[in-house]
């Protein structure tokens, strides 16, 4: 076993300097998953998503709510390395009547290793067990359907309609709701 398997993550709350960080590990992870033949979706088509919302785009954005990272109905969690490099992250949000994660992902490198299971450990602890909890993914992501159903969650029936999933060519990432029910 390599070093780096063996070395400890550190799961934190995000801060702003990790901005870019968590952008790269969005876009390595989309270009990892989200092209898929059947759907005719393209590596391009996840490059072009990337290339029209720049990360100092988002940065710009994430700075005109200075307080993203403390907004008390929202946390963001990161997963880093023993070189201090983002692997991993989440985002939950608390509402009055359910929990959602909102983003997760893992670097594919990095997968595999109990990384996303301390992540969603840590986002289900803070999103509580006395409300519905839902996640949206991809249909065809399998990988992430079956991770998400050893933590509990059930392909639920909503229809959902996820303005990120929207390609700039118009192409359209099926996506269906996952959802963990209250204890």
């Amino acid at each position: 076993m390599e070093e780096e398997k063996r070395a400890e993550i550190i799961i934190a709350d995000a801060i702003q300097e990790d901005i870019h960080g968590i952008r790269n590990v969005q876009k390595i992870s989309w270009l990892a998953t989200y092209p898929n033949s059947e759907y005719e979706i393209t590596y391009e088509d996840i490059e072009n998503k990337f290339a029209q919302d720049t990360a100092e785009q988002w940065k710009q954005r994430i700075q005109e709510n200075s307080n993203y990272f403390n907004i008390p109905n929202k946390h963001t969690f990161v997963a880093k390395n023993n070189n201090n490099e983002i692997i991993g992250f989440c985002v939950v949000t608390k509402e009055e009547d359910a929990g959602h994660i909102n983003t997760f992902y893992v670097l594919p490198n990095y997968q595999r290793r109990n990384i996303g299971k301390q992540l969603m450990d840590r986002a289900l602890s803070w999103l509580g067990s006395d409300k519905d909890i839902s996640i949206n993914v991809a249909s065809y992501n399998e990988t992430a359907i079956k991770f998400y159903e050893r933590f509990g969650f059930e392909k639920s029936d909503n229809d959902i309609k996820d303005p990120e999933a929207i390609l700039p060519s118009g192409k359209v990432i099926p996506v269906i709701e996952m959802v963990k029910k209250h204890r």
